[in-house]
């Protein structure tokens, strides 16, 4: 089947389901018009488009379905190509499928289409109903091109920036990750028992300039990171609750996708130099207020500010009755810097990266600030883990972006700056939690396990509530072998931000159940990732051809449509994902497109080339590859080197006795 192709006339009319205001299929009950799903006390909202392919099934059922008549149904004539239809596909699964019942709703068809397996029954007619709120109706609401959730569809420039930054600068210092929806609901899994979450909505601005909206994040991201801090409570991290927020759930509902015993809400009002912030913690099952405080204080002081949204989180403790240690009181009390300027550029920094900024651009604000302030230590960190990732992404970025600073193409000399950086900020401020994090990632690249143990310890001793710090943590115990300590981990980082859960992650701690669900979830996202692990779990583990293959073109396809980065590295991993499928001649094609973005084979890693050779069926080409490595192993750090040495997705030559005394060179332990 084809990816990518031009849809003219097939069919000329559009189908929708507005001749019926309300349905029921299966267990769900359908509002067409408000795009609108419902069972029992649960709703979900979809994308029109999706909603217009299950309208287009809906009159159809058991009839299959090709992916050519729903882009001429649902698109009419707009250029889209198969993965549209795959992504909407995507987006209703994930909605309507039951997993732990073994429930599916739409069946895929191999080469020919999609067909809807559960019982479809009109409940209510267009004219019998009221009118739709807001006047919208069914087919009115379905011709925008559909904005997927987090937002519109962002330029190929964002998710570069995204991917450069790993994801570290963006829940480390409150900017949001990658859009996806890895939703914590009906996970099947069984999250920790620990001190009650609660939930902070992102404060509203009420400000007369809507440019002091960025005034508004900051001072959210202050109040959850010093929530963070305190282990008598687990705040929900800020690009998860902004997800959420974005459903416009009640307050009853929120807490229940989240387990939060509680939710607060907040508003910020700047008018010259004063600034009002009213915080109100609610209780979700009453919809009453706990504690609710207005705070009134001089933009211009900064030490105001951070007193202010410290009260807050303690404030947001004693009304749980959380125990509030005096060591975490008198931590999370400390102003970040005592210069307003210092603190506008950092602000301005997170506003640039949620901007998608290029990554060169970010380094002016961090200098600005510690040059505003030279012992603001936050902006040493935050300096840190942009020379840190320069020094990850350094062979990517020389050979995808011509311009790139020469200096941040020296790996070995980025590392070395961000050791100096996050050396300097806990000389300022050694109970930085965040920054013992960064160190422990920049000892573990280095080797320096010991360190990066003692490192990882002390973060999460710091800083409890911290998903950025939870998850590294866990990724540096899947180094050390030590799944059982990693998978506690990851479900903390899970249940405090569903969006950082990460598919491949519990692969390579063998949770392949799991690791398959979370992929599920996340298949709505624009990121190629997801569909990539499901794809390569498909093929290898559970023994699912059609739908690997489908998910494999479907990842392919988004991680073309998107900047050269994500194109480069995903591709990576599809050639070895096509290879294990049995599909060498695309393995060999993806990997030939990979080498014309590339100056010349040496820019790849070994690892990667080594992938490679597998995918192909060049064994002796692999081994020697391996053998040459096994000398001089690659950082631990590295996915592809743990997917490797463990032989995570089973590949039998990796079984061969030749191989499995290789793969034992490149086990770290301490």
């Amino acid at each position: 089947m084809g990816v990518a192709r031009r849809v003219t006339q097939l069919v000329g009319k559009r189908i929708s389901m507005s001749d019926f205001a309300r349905i029921r299929v299966g267990d769900w009950i359908v509002t067409p018009a408000l795009n609108l799903l419902e069972r029992g006390e649960q709703s979900i909202r979809v994308e029109p488009r999706a909603m217009d392919v299950l309208a287009y099934l809906a009159r159809r059922p058991g009839r299959v379905v090709s992916v050519d008549e729903l882009m001429a149904a649902v698109w009419q004539g707009v250029v889209v190509g198969d993965h549209s239809v795959y992504l909407a596909i995507s987006q209703l699964r994930q909605a309507l499928d039951d997993p732990a019942a073994g429930k599916r709703y739409i069946e895929t068809i191999r080469k020919r289409g999609y067909r809807l397996t559960v019982p479809v029954v009109p409940l209510e007619t267009a004219s019998e109903s009221s009118a739709t709120p807001g006047g919208v109706a069914g087919d009115e609401a379905s011709q925008d091109t559909p904005a997927l959730p987090g937002g519109p569809r962002p330029p190929s420039s964002r998710l570069f920036v995204a991917a450069w930054l790993g994801g570290a600068l963006a829940i480390a210092l409150g900017a949001g990750a990658a859009a996806l929806v890895g939703l914590r609901g009906g996970s099947g899994a069984t999250m920790p028992e620990g001190p009650p979450i609660v939930a902070v909505l992102p404060c509203e601005n009420l400000s007369p300039d809507p440019d002091d909206a960025f005034f508004a994040a900051g001072i959210h991201d202050e109040i959850v990171q010093r929530l963070q801090q305190l282990s008598g409570l687990r705040p929900i991290a800020r690009n998860a609750i902004l997800q959420y927020a974005e459903r416009r759930l009640s307050t009853r509902q929120l807490a229940a996708e989240l387990d939060a015993a509680a939710v607060v809400e907040c508003t910020v009002r700047y008018a010259g130099e004063n600034v009002l912030v009213t915080a109100t913690l609610i209780d979700p099952i009453t919809d009453t207020p706990l504690w609710s405080q207005p705070y009134d204080g001089d933009r211009s002081d900064v030490s105001q500010l951070f007193a202010m949204q410290a009260d807050i989180a303690v404030n947001i403790a004693k009304a749980l009755n959380a125990e509030l240690l005096p060591v975490e009181q008198r931590r999370i009390h400390r102003p970040r810097t005592d210069s307003m300027e210092a603190y506008q550029h950092f602000l301005q920094l997170l506003e640039e990266y949620r901007n998608f900024r290029p990554p060169q651009e970010l380094f002016q604000y961090v200098n600005r600030a510690i040059e505003a302030d030279p012992d603001f230590a936050f902006a040493y960190v935050a300096r840190g883990v942009l020379h840190m990732v320069a020094a990850n992404s350094s062979a990517i970025l020389r050979a995808t972006v011509p311009d790139a600073d020469p200096e941040l193409l020296d790996a070995e000399r980025q590392l070395e700056l961000a050791h100096e950086a996050v050396g300097r900020a806990l000389e300022l401020d050694p109970n930085l939690g965040f920054a013992y994090t960064i160190l422990g990632t920049i000892s573990l690249s280095a080797g320096d396990i010991e360190t990066a143990r003692q490192s990882f310890e002390r973060a999460v001793e710091l800083s409890p509530g911290d998903p950025f710090t939870l998850r590294n943590s866990a990724l540096f115990h899947l180094t050390q072998n030590r799944f059982p300590e990693a998978i506690d981990l990851m479900e903390r980082t899970r249940q405090l931000d569903p969006t950082a859960a990460e598919p491949m992650a519990y692969a390579i701690a063998g949770q392949f159940d799991l690791a398959r669900e979370i992929a599920r979830r996340e298949q709505s996202s624009l990121s190629p990732l997801p569909h990539l692990t499901l794809g390569l779990l498909e093929a290898t583990i559970f023994d699912n051809p059609e739908t690997a293959e489908e998910e494999l073109r479907l990842a392919e396809q988004l991680a073309k449509d998107n900047q050269v980065f994500f194109h480069v590295t995903t591709e990576l991993e599809l050639v070895y994902a096509y290879g294990r499928l049995g599909l060498k001649d695309d393995a060999r094609r993806v990997y030939d497109e990979v080498l014309a973005a590339l100056p010349d084979e040496g820019a790849l890693t070994p690892m990667a080339r080594l992938r490679a050779h597998l995918a192909f069926g060049e064994i002796d080409q692999a081994y020697e590859l391996a053998l040459e490595m096994a000398d001089n192993p690659p950082p631990p750090t590295s996915r592809h080197l743990l997917l490797f040495s463990l032989n995570t997705f089973e590949d039998p030559v990796l079984e061969r006795p030749e191989f499995v005394q290789l793969r034992r060179k490149f086990r770290y332990r301490e």
